[in-house]
């Protein structure tokens, strides 16, 4: 049941729509499923492991594609069905923030199907709250979801700053919003945070100097798009962390119940005990992706996927023919390609 039901929230957080998916996942996840041998094998509960969450997107998703589901579903969601949303997170709709418009593409309507993110959205509370999550830390992850988008309309402009290039803000307004939000009561901090960086120098004897210089609007934005990425990331760690607390609640089973059933089944034999055997694993990894602009999460996904596939590739093929050869079998030969020149380049 855990299972099922935590799989809205992680795919709304960590899944969305690319040029070959509507719901494509965007971060790695290994999930361990835990069985009690004393009790006929049943399922007592489970870990789950994530992997690289793809951090590009929650600032620049590709185009043609979409951000993470959640940003579309709690827009909907404030514009339909949970209007009191618009005006506790000040939301409007995806057409207004930057890191949405910039892709052209709102709403999931293609030959893949057609999707209601307003419904998603519900989908994604009771998910939620089945995992334990409610109250003011629902409140609190719905409340990242909104900054990470009113982050993204922060833009600076070129200004000299003691004879230095700097950077101002255009919109004071977007920050008066954050620091609500962050619940901040200075919202120039925020500013200042984005504009301003610290700098520590060794002089002479060991003695350090630390002092602060003007960002550029270059990097006054990559400032913006960190603190959006750490937000966001942190969010979705947290959200997997509420899934395995469940999980490891779920069953009653301790390690050491389990340790005492696997002994019972092996019949206290040392030698072939395994105290790693009373589990199923599944790997799903991130797909594999083409963009016009590749960036280096991508490209580690797409050697993770022909690493796989090399797994694969020996597993079926390339030892079940070496088998019939040397056992004399005759079979006719199954041509396929071999991606371990690939693997190689990358390596």
């Amino acid at each position: 049941s855990v299972i099922l039901e935590s799989n809205p929230a992680l795919e709304s957080f960590g899944n969305a729509m690319t040029l070959r998916n509507n719901n494509s996942s965007r971060f790695g996840k290994y999930f361990e499923i835990q069985f009690d041998l004393s009790n006929g094998g049943t399922p007592t509960g489970g870990y789950i492991t994530n992997y690289l969450l793809e951090k590009s997107r929650i600032v620049k998703p590709g185009s043609g594609e979409r951000g993470f589901h959640i940003f579309y579903q709690i827009l909907s969601a404030a514009n339909k069905s949970r209007k009191d949303l618009k005006s506790q997170f000040y939301l409007k709709t995806w057409k207004d923030y930057n890191v949405l418009k910039c892709t052209g593409i709102g709403e999931i309507n293609n030959e893949g199907g057609r999707v209601d993110d307003d419904a998603a959205f519900q989908e994604t509370l009771e998910s939620l709250t089945a995992i334990g999550i409610s109250g003011q830390e629902l409140t609190n992850f719905l409340r990242v979801a909104a900054l990470c988008l009113h982050l993204s309309n922060l833009e600076f402009k070129e200004s000299r700053i003691n004879g230095a290039d700097g950077s101002t803000l255009q919109d004071f307004g977007v920050v008066e919003i954050l620091a609500k939000l962050m619940e901040i009561n200075d919202p120039n901090s925020i500013v200042h945070a984005m504009t301003y960086r610290t700098l520590t120098t060794t002089g002479p004897g060991g003695t350090t100097e630390t002092y602060e210089v003007p960002n550029n609007p270059t990097q006054a934005n990559a400032a913006r798009d960190a603190l959006a990425k750490s937000l966001y990331s942190r969010l979705f760690d947290v959200l997997v962390s509420s899934v395995n607390t469940c999980l490891k609640n779920c069953g009653g089973k301790t390690k050491t119940a389990l340790y005492k059933s696997s002994r019972a089944a092996h019949n206290d034999d040392e030698e072939n005990f395994d105290p790693f055997g009373l589990s199923i694993g599944v790997l799903d990894i991130y797909g594999f992706e083409i963009f016009s602009v590749n960036l280096f999460e991508q490209f580690c996904i797409n050697y993770v996927n022909e690493k796989l596939q090399q797994v694969f590739i020996n597993l079926t093929i390339k030892s079940e023919q070496e088998d019939y050869a040397s056992e004399g079998i005759e079979w006719k030969a199954i041509p396929f390609f071999d991606n371990q020149i690939v693997c190689d380049l990358v390596e």
